[in-house]
């Protein structure tokens, strides 16, 4: 199995490694190809056409290579441009949170290959909820979560908690410095 893994952000890298070694444990020889990151842009969309046209080039060369009898693509932005169909496991259509403007070719795009794909692996019933129909069948798999006590703290006041996925583009600095 061929599992093409977008790397975008450390949840993604995390989740597609947990992946690759469930399936391994399960018995299927995974061979992992990872996107090379592209050059950032100021844009959602071009962002998301920069990293799709990235992991088209990373399964074309996977490809060249082997021939795999299953693709899975870890995510929708890595099936938008794929070189051949496969199964897609996401954490959310782009449908959900591309809207507007910053998903303009995304979503068309998006419903054909959920449509095409030969099943699709929704990390949860939510995400597979919000999967514009008509769509292929669906079984969701959940990130794993460690079972277990949690690794002890330092002791530290925590002052605010923020997201942000590109730290230099959310404006993490400020938010630290505050």
């Amino acid at each position: 199995m061929l599992l093409v893994s977008l790397g975008a952000t450390g949840g993604l890298r995390d989740a597609d490694a947990q992946l690759e070694g469930s399936l391994a444990r399960a018995g299927a020889r995974v061979k992992m190809r990872t996107v090379d990151a592209p050059a950032e842009v100021r844009t959602l969309a071009l962002t998301d056409l920069t990293w799709a046209r990235a992991a088209r080039a990373a399964a074309r060369s996977a490809l060249a290579e082997d021939r795999p009898r299953a693709i899975l693509y870890s995510s929708v932005t890595a099936a938008l441009l794929w070189p051949a169909g496969g199964a897609v496991r996401f954490d959310a259509p782009a449908a959900g949170n591309r809207p507007g403007r910053h998903g303009l070719w995304q979503r068309p795009l998006e419903r054909r290959r959920l449509r095409e794909a030969t099943v699709l692996a929704p990390w949860s019933q939510g995400a597979l909820a919000e999967t514009p129909q008509p769509h292929a069948r669906a079984v969701v798999v959940p990130v794993p979560v460690a079972v277990g006590r949690p690794a002890p703290l330092a002791n530290r006041d925590i002052a605010a908690v923020t997201y942000a996925t590109n730290p230099h583009k959310k404006g993490l600095d400020r938010v630290a410095a505050a």
